[in-house]
Order: C-alpha cells, then structure tokens, then sequence
C-alpha cells in the first residue's frame, strides 16, 4: 500500500518484486513483508504537501495559543 511514497526507481523494482512474488504464487504468503515505503517519505517526494502540512501545524498551534476570548463560534 505504502508504495507511492517510494522515489520512482525503488517504485519499479517494488512493483517487480510484488509482480514475481504473484507470478511465484508466494504473494499471498509474503505479502505482510512486502509493505513499501514509510508516509514520512511523502512528504519527501513531495515537497508541496510537506509545505502544506507543516503550515498546518503551524495554524493550529496559533489557533491553540489564541486566547478563549479572541476565537469565533463555529
């Protein structure tokens, strides 16, 4: 599932792996082993979301520290 945070090569010889192993009939067997990448790289290989998420953070920590008085009413 993890694969499409892996950079383009390690994402074919992924994708090779995963084609031998169902090839093999061993998929089924191994697929718990055969997870991909990590999400962090995601934010690696793209480096927009990783702009957008840590703007995230950043909002929400100055949200949290804004004072009761100052927020609106959802």
């Amino acid at each position: 599932m993890n694969e499409w945070s892996l950079p383009a090569a390690q994402a074919n010889a992924y994708a090779d792996l995963v084609h031998s192993q169902k090839s093999s009939g061993q998929f089924e067997r191994h697929k718990a082993f055969l997870r991909g990448g990590i999400w962090k790289n995601f934010l690696t290989r793209y480096p927009e979301a990783n702009w957008m998420h840590k703007r995230m953070l950043g909002l929400s920590q100055r949200l949290d520290a804004l004072p009761q008085n100052k927020r609106t009413p959802k």
